[in-house]
């Protein structure tokens, strides 16, 4: 068609989306036949006469006429929550999909844990959306464009080439995510596909402009930066500023912000903030594309101290760390010193100040994970145990402390980061050995005990109880420990339980303390006791009687299918109890 002289040119025309096949993941679609009762129809129908809201879900009992209605009626027509999306999600499947994209683009914060749940382009303007906009949802936002890169390019590249406003902004910022996180390639291919290579310099240019920074390269400043955002999120309210600040972590992306990343999803203050941290960790995982395990590993900071060597006047030092996580200066002769050498330049002594605050910091964080890690039996790979812990110019410091098992063979790191058994024996793993921390469960009192006289005689601390712990075999009937029940303790001990992670129960009227819960690796415990503790006025000495210890699974489940509690976590209960 030739367009008239003088005629205005109307916007050019996004092409049609190409072709993709769409799933659902992590959700079963399971249809049901229950019946939308009277009062549910009539709600209903009040919706498609306009008269009212009402919940998306009872569409569900209306067949495919409901289907229908849900899809074709504007998101605000319902009562759009979360839980009432999933329903319609795992009863029509991708039928729901006009739908469910329709309520995005009303309520996005109530739909994008939902969508989520969905592999199609069509969904990809809402999760850019969620990235770009939404503060708590980003790092879902984040997480669903990393772990369907395809799909999202399909649905973003048009809206990047053709759109308008924040359609545009969006699609651009979320395109420049993929770019800058190592899915250039995807998104190149997408756009070869639409027949858009000449504008690809373009549209990557502004999707630069309006999109994610570049990941920062880590330095003493953005170390610095990390440590003081960690803190200030730590004791932060979950308000727009905390999410700036949380995800002003994330885009730093070294090793040191995923740590404080990791340490917010345990130990914030605010649940909400612990909530959106986890968020960011998981997307940060699909990021880097690894496993749980893998970045457990990865993201422990390396602090700089296999950084180059520097020199101060002539001579040649480089940063260390001692046994006891304290900053060490080593001279090219090996000599180790606690203070930088005369002379040494300004910069030098701030990144000194920085790793002795880091080492403090990070130190009691890694003993935490080893302990619990001992306690859970988790195990490390030869590979991963070489690379990560013995290669790990912080964690090799703390390693050389505790005693590791592998094929059945105890041993030891030594000053030289070789592997000796005992006696001193040079121990070589297996390419299939499996490497744990030693339990005392795991071994009999004489092997603790010539360990630990090793370890005297060789002047080794421990960085938190292993070879001397107090620990108890004790047997689980069901999801009960019955060696506990009628034992009394005083409140005062039951409260200071706070201090070795447990957290307080059901808090009854009065208010009345009647439980105390800890979850660990394994298993979820709850020490059940009366009278109670009265919280308005304490009485430190007054005795407890324990009614019943409940263990269940990590995610409180039970039954035949729960896994049974394991001899290292009821042992850490009873130590906990001062019971051992």
């Amino acid at each position: 068609m030739i367009t008239p002289a003088g005629a205005k040119r109307g916007p050019p025309t996004a092409p049609p989306l190409l072709a993709y096949e769409a799933r659902i993941v992590d959700i079963v679609v399971r249809p049901s036949k229950e019946e939308a009762s009277a009062f549910e129809r009539e709600s209903i129908e009040a919706v498609v006469a306009g008269k009212k809201k009402s919940f998306a879900s009872w569409t569900t009992g209306l067949g495919d006429e409901g289907l229908a209605i849900f899809n074709r009626m504007p998101s605000t027509a319902w009562w759009v929550r979360a839980y009432d999306l999933e329903k319609l999600l795992v009863h029509w499947g991708l039928r729901a999909l006009p739908g469910i994209v329709a309520c995005g683009a009303g309520a996005p914060s109530e739909t994008v844990p939902v969508a989520a749940h969905i592999d199609s382009p069509q969904i990809a303007p809402m999760m850019a959306e969620a990235y770009g906009r939404l503060p708590k949802q980003r790092a879902q936002g984040e997480k669903w464009l990393f772990e369907f890169p395809e799909a999202a390019a399909i649905g973003l590249v048009p809206a990047a080439a053709y759109g308008r406003g924040n359609a545009k902004k969006f699609a651009e910022g979320g395109l420049a995510r993929l770019v800058d996180g190592g899915r250039g390639s995807v998104v190149r291919d997408v756009i070869a596909r639409y027949g858009l290579d000449d504008a690809l310099s373009a549209l990557f240019a502004s999707a630069e402009k309006n999109g994610a920074p570049a990941r920062t390269r880590p330095s003493v400043d953005t170390d610095a930066e990390v440590r003081e955002l960690e803190a200030i999120l730590r004791r932060a309210t979950p308000n727009t500023a905390a999410y700036e600040r949380l995800d002003r972590l994330v885009h730093v992306d070294s090793d040191r912000a995923l740590f404080a990343i990791a340490e917010l999803s345990k130990h914030a203050r605010s649940r909400p903030l612990r909530r959106a941290a986890a968020k960011c960790l998981a997307a940060a995982r699909v990021r880097r594309s690894i496993s749980e395990e893998d970045l457990a590993l990865r993201m422990i900071p390396r602090l700089g101290l296999d950084a180059p060597e520097f020199k101060v006047g002539a001579a040649s030092h480089r940063f260390a760390a001692t046994t006891e996580l304290a900053p060490a200066i080593v001279s090219a002769d090996g000599t180790r010193a606690t203070k930088l050498p005369r002379g040494a330049p300004e910069a030098l002594k701030k990144r000194f100040d920085l790793l002795k605050k880091e080492l403090r910091t990070i130190g009691t964080a890694l003993r935490s994970r080893l302990e619990l890690r001992m306690i859970s039996g988790d195990t490390w790979s030869k590979d991963a145990f070489l690379e990560h812990v013995v290669g790990h110019p912080v964690l090799v410091e703390i390693a050389r402390g505790l005693v590791f098992s592998a094929d059945g063979v105890l041993f030891r790191v030594t000053e030289d980061t070789t592997l000796a058994s005992e006696d001193d024996r040079t121990i070589e793993l297996s390419a299939n050995a499996r490497v744990t921390i030693v339990h005392p469960l795991d071994a009999s009192p004489e092997t603790l005990k010539q360990w630990a006289d090793r370890f005297g005689d060789y002047e080794i601390l421990q960085p938190f109880p292993q070879l001397g712990r107090e620990h108890a075999n004790v047997v689980a009937t069901g999801n009960r420990i019955p060696s506990l029940e009628g034992v009394s303790l005083p409140s005062g001990q039951l409260l200071g339980l706070e201090r070795r992670g447990w957290q307080r129960g059901h808090i009854d009227h009065g208010p009345t303390l009647e439980s105390m819960q800890r979850a660990l690796p394994s298993l979820f415990a709850e020490v059940c006791f009366q009278p109670g503790i009265r919280l308005d006025s304490v009485d430190a000495d007054e005795p407890q009687r324990i009614l019943r210890v409940d263990v269940r699974g990590p995610s409180g489940e039970t039954g035949e299918g729960a896994p049974p509690p394991s001899r290292r976590a009821l042992s850490e209960i009873v130590r906990d109890l001062g019971l051992a």
